[in-house]
C-alpha cells in the first residue's frame, strides 16, 4: 500500500492521508504512520521511540548509544511544544494562505492554540 498527500478514498493501491480511511484509523492524525507487530503508530515522536528501542544501531559504542537514546527521549518530551511553535509562527499562515488541506483538518489541528490565544488576549490572533 501507498499513501499520497491527497484527501481520495482507497483506490485499492493508494490511500490519501486526508481520505477517509486515513482519518478514520488515525483518529484524524496527520502522517506519517506505519504498523509494525499489528499496532498503528501514528505519532512521530512515538515512532521514533519505537524504533529506537527496537533497533539499536551496532556500530555505535555505548557511550554513542546513550546519547541517541538521550536525544530521543529529549524529543519524545518536547516535540509537541516545539511542533505547536512552528506551526504558530511558522506554518500557520502558510498553509491557511495556500489551503493545501481540509478547512477542518486545519481548525482542528489549530483549534487549541486559538482558544488558549483567545482566552490570554480577549481575541484571536490567527
Amino acid at each position: 500500500m501507498a499513501m499520497d498527500f491527497n484527501d481520495k478514498p482507497w483506490d485499492g493501491k493508494v490511500m490519501g492521508v486526508w481520505g477517509p480511511e486515513w482519518r478514520a484509523i488515525s483518529n484524524n492524525g496527520p502522517m506519517p504512520g506505519y504498523t509494525m507487530d499489528g499496532k498503528l503508530y501514528g505519532n512521530s515522536k512515538l515512532m521514533l521511540a519505537h524504533l529506537n528501542s527496537q533497533y539499536k544501531d551496532m556500530t555505535l559504542s555505548g557511550t554513542e548509544q546513550k546519547k541517541v537514546d538521550t536525544l530521543v527521549s529529549l524529543n519524545e518530551k518536547y516535540q509537541d511544544a516545539l511542533m505547536d511553535s512552528v506551526i504558530h509562527w511558522g506554518w500557520q499562515h502558510f498553509h491557511k494562505r495556500v489551503a493545501d488541506y481540509p478547512e477542518d483538518r486545519f481548525e482542528k489541528a489549530l483549534a487549541h492554540m486559538v482558544r488558549e490565544t483567545s482566552q490570554s488576549s480577549g481575541r484571536s490572533r490567527r
